[in-house]
């Protein structure tokens, strides 16, 4: 699995341009405060440290959440499908992302756009997860000058899962990623 994504996470970083001139490389393979807020040489992600949460903890953690791993949830009186408990509008936007922005979402080469069905496989669902929260979290408006930590970044992905494009902004997705948090730091450890 984590093969996978390592693979994706090369191709994306070559490809595309994350928010603040960071690529989503750095998001996807061995992201860690450093390398987010820039003050790493990029050369060094190959090399970069371990012991800092990284997008796939972030993954794991809300999949855990969500589902506790099991790819034939249903919640939402049947609305959320999946180990991500994806809704059919996330599944909508994911694929007007990608149609307006084939480059930078479609990063697996030529293929069709994700379907309702998509939701109970596992890895379609983690992708469709990480292209909604890396778009949403990368428009966010964040407060002060500084560059948000990867922590505050994770924060606004998680609370964007589960409360949309805004989730981050939502006083009830609070709870939400507290709860991610803590799955997290067990996953991390």
């Amino acid at each position: 699995m984590k093969t996978a994504l390592n693979i994706l996470s090369v191709i994306m970083s070559v490809m595309v341009t994350f928010a603040g001139g960071v690529g989503l490389g750095y998001l996807a393979g061995k992201a860690t405060a450093q390398t987010i807020a820039g003050d790493a040489d990029k050369t060094d992600i190959i090399d970069a440290p371990t012991n800092n949460p990284d997008i796939y903890d972030l993954l794991d953690a809300i999949e855990q959440v969500e589902s506790g791993g099991n790819s034939n949830a249903v919640g939402d009186n049947g609305e959320a499908i999946g180990s991500f408990q994806i809704h059919k509008i996330y599944v909508d936007d994911v694929n007007r992302l990608i149609k307006a922005e084939p480059i930078r979402y479609n990063w697996a080469g030529p293929r069709s756009l994700y379907t309702y069905e998509d939701r109970w496989d596992r890895e379609k669902s983690r992708a469709m997860t990480y292209i909604y929260i890396l778009h949403y979290s990368s428009i966010a408006e964040w407060s002060g000058a500084e560059r948000p930590t990867i922590m505050e970044r994770f924060e606004a992905m998680a609370r964007i899962h589960n409360g949309g494009p805004n989730g981050y902004k939502k006083k009830s997705t609070k709870a939400y990623w507290q709860k991610v948090k803590a799955a997290m730091t067990t996953i991390h450890e």
